[in-house]
């Protein structure tokens, strides 16, 4: 590898090493915020549902007591108990009998009867429903009425969807999931999208983004309700960069410390090839002889020549820079530095014995370059 492609190289992996911890801090920021308000669109959602859920519980016990107390319908008595139930019901205004469309008779303390007019759904349990009810004793609000078994709950559907919530853009609806139609019966802030009123499993629950909102819709297990919440995916967006004023600094840190270490090791990298041409031109490697012995005579045979470095007075085993050396190409100067050293050596050896051999390692590289052929000739001419 070249200097200047190695240098290149070297800033790329660097630059990458500041920019990807960043780019992960963010995102890690913005799936944590992402999931928080997923979290929090569920648990509003829960909470229309439980509220509901509590009226509706309610409803149900009213019509119960006032059916099996087998007192005279609308009588002083049932009347009593109406307004006994009023009193301990959280949700439910009012509790009255119906016939046909009129509330004949009511907790309210009203003797003429009122005319509901015809009911918007009918469920498939007989339940009927009628929004948008105003009533004299109380003009200004929008009421809800469910009617059962000859009973009649009066609800204000706005504490059904009275939730607290972390900011004013939240949205809720409550909404009947077997009308074709989906009709709601209570809702707070923006009108939610029909598409988003989605018909799931009895009891189950759902959370998407869509059209920039956070939407989370929950289904009721025991009655025909399901509650929806919705949050703008900009809540996410804020809390995404509450997030990476904590989480970029750690990712620059991070980010940095990498940069150093790439860079630090490829200097290293640079400067050890440096280091092992200049020792290869400078003759700094010298040569160990480890003797080859014929184990059926012990005589000593030959020698492999193995080779050292001295740097600035300090050997270097072999195994420190023959790995980095093979890797960038310098191992050829090497190899060539030993038959050199072999060259000057062998003919003295050669004096004490003519059978003597000398092995010289080589690597994958000098196997395969034509240069070794001409390096292994010198060195016989130079030997003898």
């Amino acid at each position: 590898m070249q200097r200047s492609t190695g240098l290149a190289l070297a800033t790329f992996v660097a630059v990458v090493a500041i920019v990807a911890p960043i780019l992960i801090s963010v995102r890690i920021a913005w799936n944590q915020s992402l999931s928080t308000e997923k979290a929090n669109a569920l648990l509003y959602a829960r909470d229309v549902l439980r509220r509901s859920s509590e009226t509706a519980d309610q409803f149900r016990k009213s019509n119960d007591q006032l059916n099996q107390d087998h007192l005279p319908p609308c009588s002083p008595a049932e009347i009593k108990i109406m307004q006994q139930i009023d009193i301990g019901s959280s949700y439910i205004q009012a509790v009255g009998r119906i016939s046909g469309n009129k509330l004949i008779c009511n907790s309210l303390k009203t003797n003429e009867p009122i005319d509901l007019g015809p009911p918007e759904l009918v469920t498939d349990r007989g339940v009927t429903e009628r929004n948008q009810i105003h009533l004299s004793v109380a003009p200004s609000a929008t009421l809800s009425v469910i009617s059962w078994g000859g009973i009649a709950a009066i609800i204000d559907p706005s504490l059904l969807v009275d939730t607290p919530t972390e900011g004013p853009d939240v949205s809720f609806a409550l909404f009947v999931p077997s009308s074709p139609k989906r009709s709601v019966i209570g809702a707070k802030g923006r009108t939610i999208p029909f598409a988003w009123l989605k018909v799931i499993p009895s009891g189950a629950e759902t959370t998407f983004v869509e059209g920039g909102f956070v939407v989370s819709v929950v289904r009721s297990s025991q009655y025909d309700f399901a509650a929806v919440a919705t949050v703008p995916e900009d809540y996410a967006i804020r809390k995404a960069q509450q997030f990476a004023i904590a989480f970029v600094p750690i990712g620059l840190v991070c980010g940095f410390g990498l940069a150093w270490a790439v860079l630090y090791i490829s200097r290293q990298r640079f400067s050890l090839s440096s280091a092992l041409r200049s020792a290869a031109k400078h003759g700094d490697f010298f040569l160990e002889y480890q003797p080859i012995i014929d184990l059926q005579n012990n005589r000593w045979v030959g020698a492999e020549a193995l080779i050292r470095w001295r740097k600035n007075g300090r050997t270097i085993p072999p195994d420190q820079f023959i790995p980095f050396a093979e890797e960038s190409g310098v191992i050829t100067l090497i190899t060539e530095q030993v038959a050199i050293i072999v060259a000057k050596d062998l003919p003295q050896l050669l004096r004490l014995d003519p059978s003597f051999t000398v092995a010289l390692n080589l690597s994958a590289k000098d196997v395969s370059s034509e240069a070794t052929l001409d390096v292994l000739s010198k060195l016989l001419q130079s030997s003898g």
